[in-house]
């Protein structure tokens, strides 16, 4: 599994050091609306972009702990948790890694997307050569902002949070700011996705990183969108 590169990477500071190391833990997420957050205690590979391909970090079920040297340091550097058991799905995320602090890093269990995605109106269940892409649209602040439409052109469905779970029967988002895009197609290697986002009057593009059977986490702040 690749870490993938970055659809926007810029480097951090002038003259700051092109790497860092990345620190803190993997939390996995357990819930059908992605909120819900838990030590994780499985065994995983943690992949991150370096300067030049990838570093990596195995975890032995024993911590959830990131000690993780020679990271790049770029605004958006995708980072990969690839685990050992089909329980969770392999997750994708975007980290800002140009700053030091310690960072949570997620994995998505299984079961709460397929039972989400098998609870809509229409039921969709997951397949094998496709990414699931879910993102959280956000204000500065980082509270979700409703009212918004999505739009993924390779996506099977678009569905939204209703509050209590995913729903096809929504339009839009509600006050979580959840979009779930359903078997986008997608390669065995990392590939660029567009994610539209409108509010009626504005459109803006969110550009995100997918590769088949796993699924992509982002939170994105709309104002970035003019949104």
């Amino acid at each position: 599994m690749s870490g993938g590169g970055s659809a926007t990477e810029g480097a951090g500071g002038s003259g700051a050091p092109d790497t860092m190391t990345l620190t803190g833990s993997v939390v996995e997420i357990d819930d059908e609306l992605l909120e819900n957050e838990a030590r994780f205690v499985g065994v995983a590979e943690v992949f991150v972009q370096a300067p030049s391909g990838f570093v990596s970090q195995s975890l032995d079920g024993s911590s959830d702990d990131i000690a993780l040297p020679g990271v790049a340091r770029r605004r958006q550097n995708w980072v990969t948790v690839d685990p050992a058991e089909l329980t969770y799905l392999t997750t994708l995320q975007p980290l800002d890694t140009t700053s030091d602090e310690p960072v949570r890093v997620r994995i998505v269990r299984t079961a709460p997307v397929d039972r989400a995605l098998q609870g809509l109106v229409t039921p969709l269940v997951r397949t094998a050569n496709t990414a699931q892409i879910a993102v959280f649209l956000e204000d500065s602040s980082g509270i979700g902002r409703p009212g918004l439409y999505a739009e993924v052109a390779s996506a099977e469905a678009v569905v939204f949070s209703d509050g209590a779970m995913l729903s096809d029967q929504m339009g839009t988002t509600d006050g979580s700011g959840l979009v779930f895009a359903v078997n986008v197609l997608a390669a065995p290697t990392p590939t660029d996705v567009v994610v539209a986002v409108s509010n009626g009057l504005v459109t803006g593009s969110v550009v995100v990183r997918t590769q088949s059977a796993t699924l992509t986490l982002v939170h994105v702040d709309v104002s970035e969108l003019g949104l």
